[in-house]
Parts: C-alpha cells; structure tokens; sequence
C-alpha cells in the first residue's frame, strides 16, 4: 500500500480543489472569490484580494461514539473556511456559494471519505474589522476512518 498525506491534508486538498470552482460559471453563483487559500488569513488581507477564502485546520479528535478495530480508526476533522470581503452583501453571498460548492462537493467527499463534508454554524469575524475587511467563518466537519498506515 502507498505511503498517503495525512488525512487532515488530503480533506483539506479536495475541500480546495472544490472551492476553487466557485465562480464557474458565474451564472450558477452569486461571487468570484479572487482567492481560495489554505491557512489562516493575514491581517489585514489586502482589499485587492477579496472576495477571498480561507481554508483553516482547527482540529482532528476521536468521536465519542467511534468505535476502533486493529485495523481502522474514526476520527472527525475540524475545518473552518473564512470568508473575507469588503461589506457584508458580499460576504454572505459568498457563505451562500461555499454552501452551494459543499453541497454539490458530496459526491467526491463521499467517494474519497465515506462521508460528506458537513456545514455547521456561521458566525460573523472581527479579526479583520480594523482593515476594513468583512470577515465571516463556516465551521465544517466530516467524519473519517484512518488505517494504521497512512492516518
């Protein structure tokens, strides 16, 4: 069996993969981010560069419910994708397209994990409010099974 990246990278490279679509065409979404990065967002993110996402790890923990055998381990990982804009409209119009990208993305989660990627809470952001940028932050999990050779 191939040595695999970790879980976690390879949650987050399709999740990338798949937001990169927003935008395409534009008639099926309501922004064009300018950007879809992996990590935490600058402070402040240039205006130039916005609408923009960011893809942040947060965490990887054992499900209080997950049974493990000698071979497989579950685990739920804990993604937050930022979205950055220059007002509000904009902001929660691309929350709106994120959704929409998670949403149509179950197929390919579902073929590579098992399991879809699952939208949680939506919360506006102050980090950026000083810039003048807009910042808001969906909480996503999904809910793997690692082997003992590539967790």
């Amino acid at each position: 069996m191939p040595v695999l990246p970790a879980i976690e990278n390879r949650v987050i490279s399709l999740l990338a993969t798949q937001l990169a679509g927003i935008g395409t065409p534009s008639s099926s979404y309501l922004t064009v981010p300018v950007r879809v990065e992996v990590g935490v967002p600058a402070n402040p993110v240039p205006t130039e560069d916005l609408p923009a996402l960011f893809i942040q790890y947060v965490r990887t923990e054992v499900p209080k419910d997950g049974e493990s055998t000698l071979t497989k381990h579950p685990l739920r990982i804990h993604i937050l994708i930022w979205c950055l804009a220059l007002d509000v409209t904009t902001m929660l119009s691309l929350k709106a397209d994120v959704l929409r990208q998670i949403y149509a993305s179950e197929a390919a989660f579902t073929a590579s994990f098992k399991q879809p990627l699952w939208a949680m809470d939506f919360a506006y952001r102050d980090e950026q409010q000083q810039a003048g940028n807009i910042a808001g932050a969906l909480a996503t999990f999904i809910d793997v099974e690692v082997d003992h050779a590539n967790p």
